[in-house]
């Protein structure tokens, strides 16, 4: 540790520690966390919104995390689609406000019934004012306001997942 100090100019305080324990440490600790907010690759998501370009964002993104996705514009786009599943979604990613006065909470909610199983859902908006967040609050969906960084997108995949799994 070293120390300057001169009256009216300020002090100064230097510390030297050996190069080889901090320089790996900012790497190793991002790769904890981005460990730690990995989401356990595999399943099918759920895709819904109007948007084409946020639908492939979202489609390509969940890809590479190796998710398989199903993609679609509303729940009536969708219905034909999910006919053909064998087995349900892991996970739904719906846009609040879709074409028409369709909501993404109306269309978690009857996928749920289409599905007979309480899905872990996301709701996303670029709509944040009190009313919507309520609306969203008051249906028990997690909601993330566009934009959404990788980072964001992530932890709540995971966190939707895990809170699925500890519920069954």
């Amino acid at each position: 540790l070293i120390l300057k100090s001169q009256p009216g100019r300020g002090t100064s305080f230097k510390m030297r520690l050996p190069r080889g324990a901090l320089a790996d440490a900012p790497f190793a600790l991002q790769a904890a966390q981005s460990q730690a907010l990995q989401p356990a690759a595999g399943g099918l998501v759920l895709v819904i919104d109007d948007d084409a370009a946020n639908r492939a964002a979202m489609a390509s993104l969940l890809a590479a995390w190796g998710y398989t996705t199903l993609c679609a514009d509303g729940l009536a786009d969708l219905t034909p689609q999910i006919m053909q599943l064998r087995e349900p979604p892991v996970l739904l990613i719906s846009d609040l406000r879709l074409r028409g006065a369709e909501r993404g909470t109306e269309v978690v909610a009857q996928l749920r019934e289409m599905f007979n199983t309480d899905l872990p859902a996301i709701i996303v908006s670029g709509d944040t004012a009190k009313e919507r967040v309520q609306e969203v609050g008051a249906s028990g969906l997690q909601l993330l306001s566009k934009p959404i960084s990788e980072q964001t997108l992530r932890a709540a995949v995971a966190e939707a997942l895990k809170s699925a799994a500890s519920a069954s």
